[in-house]
């Protein structure tokens, strides 16, 4: 009896401490002081948690009671240090951020714990908390607090540089969050990588280390699946859209090209949400406002990779008139911004056939016109100078191909087409496989081993999901539209090189017009030709090649244009410069 004296003193004393320590960290004002001497002394008296946490497994008693008393003792200690450093670190006092950080190595592995019971066991944290019971409740609030924490205390230097572990926990964590739609989990994991640039570097090298790149685009397959519902669950596609923007944001991932590759999915995902009604709640408007904005940043990053994808993303959805009717809603002043660079690099890339003739097929679906009294402000002047553009390159485009598109029978033997235009008089068959055209079954039937070649190399390359390579296909049509240009521009042209000529003296090779399509509308510049060398990658020979015949048609007497066209093609630049003589302009 005497020796259970003290045993029982000493649990009722611990039993005080705990009590004292929970009252501070959960239920108490916020004091910091008296925060950190709690956890001081929970840290220094009770050991982390190293029975393996398995709530479906039943524990002895004495087990299960040490566990307990683990588990809610670590809990409330994170629980404590994240109360005070929640606002941030700046609006601490440099000597309590030292006493928190000299606290740090021994709050780690207590984060670390719980972190791994979320890995091991996802599925015990699906319930609502009501359903947990006290064990599973204290485990999920540490594992929020233990999130939190590590957001403000990664962002410290001499912390992150000894926290590997920790980070592949939480990378892993945030996956595994979204595939068990943890929202209460994946809700807190952005604060990490939206702003810090060294973390978000750490957290690109584990992501490239430990986490298959098949895993990470799965989210896509989610999203699609989530809009697809009858009841949207905003919160998880905008938990799923965070990620795949955090991702496609850091180039040296080098998931830029897989995420631009599905990009005509993210196209799938506005489309449906576009066309689904508005949720009632204004927590479920907030979410889906997020979702919206998260992946239309998504989608631009991956239209930025070049035409291709463009044309991709135009071509099996519909995105453009997606963007039209979100438009005519009341957007915050982010989401209108993300729709008009979107529209800005729709623009510009009008250049490309392909692109141009997606864009002419969407256009004819939009009912609405930009002046319409719905229409977002903010809004109306980039969709009329995209649309502008577009006319203008179409009107281009039908003066190359003779002013109408000709249905062409795509059989060579073919009586009922004419032989000047290829124009067909009768009902046309199109493939649905490639897209050729013929004018019956009989001819489709007849030129039967050529289209049948075709039509599954076509069939294939959607399959594999690749875009039609339109970078070949486009030399003439991108030569017909700087030529154009220049015509339609000639008076311009002419005032420009008339100050070119004031300002500067006479030089052996004649300047440079330069044709700028970077932004919309195009800049064009009179200039010396060493102002314009080696910006935008020319190669140098064929640069001296054409100073040399500009050289020699002028000392002929021949009037023409030294033509520089800057080209956006994606993240990279095509550029070239050709000689004009003037009978061609």
């Amino acid at each position: 009896m005497l020796f259970q004296m003290p045993q029982l003193t000493l649990a009722r004393r611990q039993k005080d401490h705990d009590m004292l320590l929970i009252n501070a960290a959960f239920k108490d004002p916020l004091n910091s002081s008296e925060i950190l001497t709690q956890v001081r002394r929970s840290l220094s008296q009770n050991s982390p948690p190293h029975i393996p946490f398995d709530s479906k497994r039943r524990l002895p008693q004495p087990e299960l009671h040490e566990l307990a008393i683990s588990l809610v003792a670590s809990s409330a200690c994170i629980r404590g240090i994240c109360r005070i450093v929640v606002n941030g670190l700046e609006s601490i006092s440099p000597h309590i951020l030292h006493r928190i950080i000299d606290l740090w190595p021994r709050l780690l592995p207590r984060i670390v714990y719980f972190l791994k019971a979320v890995l091991k066991e996802p599925e015990s944290f699906v319930k609502l908390p009501k359903q947990m019971d006290t064990l599973l409740s204290y485990a999920a609030a540490a594992v929020c607090d233990g999130v939190t924490l590590s957001s403000l205390m990664l962002r410290l230097p001499s912390i992150l540089r000894q926290s590997q572990n920790l980070i592949s926990c939480l990378a892993q964590v945030w996956i595994v969050s979204l595939e068990n739609r943890l929202s209460f989990i994946s809700f807190n994991m952005p604060t990490f990588f939206m702003h810090e640039k060294s973390l978000l570097n750490v957290f690109a090298a584990t992501i490239k280390q430990e986490i298959p790149v098949q895993r990470l685009t799965s989210v896509i397959s989610r999203l699609v699946r989530d809009v697809d519902c009858i009841d949207i669950d905003w919160v998880a596609i905008k938990d799923g859209a965070i990620l795949l923007r955090t991702l496609s944001n850091d180039p040296s991932l080098g998931l830029s090209l897989r995420l631009a590759k599905l990009i005509p999915w993210m196209c799938y995902v506005v489309w449906r949400v576009v066309e689904t009604p508005k949720p009632n709640t204004e927590a479920s408007e907030q979410c889906r406002m997020l979702a919206l904005l998260t992946t239309f940043v998504s989608i631009h990053v991956g239209l930025a990779q070049g035409p291709d994808w463009i044309a991709q993303s135009l071509k099996r959805t519909h995105f453009l008139r997606s963007l039209w009717k979100f438009s005519q809603e009341d957007l915050t002043a982010d989401l209108a911004k993300t729709i008009a660079e979107i529209l800005n690099t729709l623009t510009i890339n009008l250049i490309w056939r392909t692109v141009l003739r997606r864009v002419r097929i969407s256009l004819k679906k939009l009912e609405s016109a930009v002046d319409a009294p719905d229409f977002h402000n903010s809004l109306r002047k980039p969709w009329a100078t995209f649309l502008h553009v577009a006319n203008h390159r179409w009107e281009t485009r039908a003066s190359l191909h003779g002013g109408s598109d000709a249905n062409v029978c795509m059989n060579s033997k073919c009586l009922d087409s004419s032989l000047e235009t290829g124009n067909i008089t009768t009902k046309i068959h199109r493939c649905s496989g490639c897209g050729f055209v013929f004018c019956s079954a009989h001819c489709q039937k007849e030129a039967g081993d050529t289209h049948r070649k075709f039509c599954q190399f076509e069939k294939s390359k959607r399959k594999d999901g690749y875009p039609d390579d339109v970078m070949q296909r486009d030399e003439l049509f991108l030569y017909h539209i700087v030529m154009s240009d220049v015509r339609h521009e000639k008076e311009l042209v002419a005032t420009l090189m008339n100050d070119y000529h004031t300002k500067c003296n006479a030089d052996t090779y004649p300047p440079v017009t330069c044709m700028d399509y970077r932004d919309a509308p195009m800049s064009i510049s009179v200039g010396h030709w060493e102002g314009f060398r080696g910006i935008c990658g020319i190669d140098e020979s064929k640069l001296f090649q054409e100073l040399e015949r500009g050289k020699q048609a002028a000392g002929l007497g021949r009037n023409g244009k030294l033509v520089l066209s800057i080209l956006p093609c994606g993240l990279m630049l095509k550029a070239s410069i050709l000689w004009v003589e003037q009978t061609s302009t």
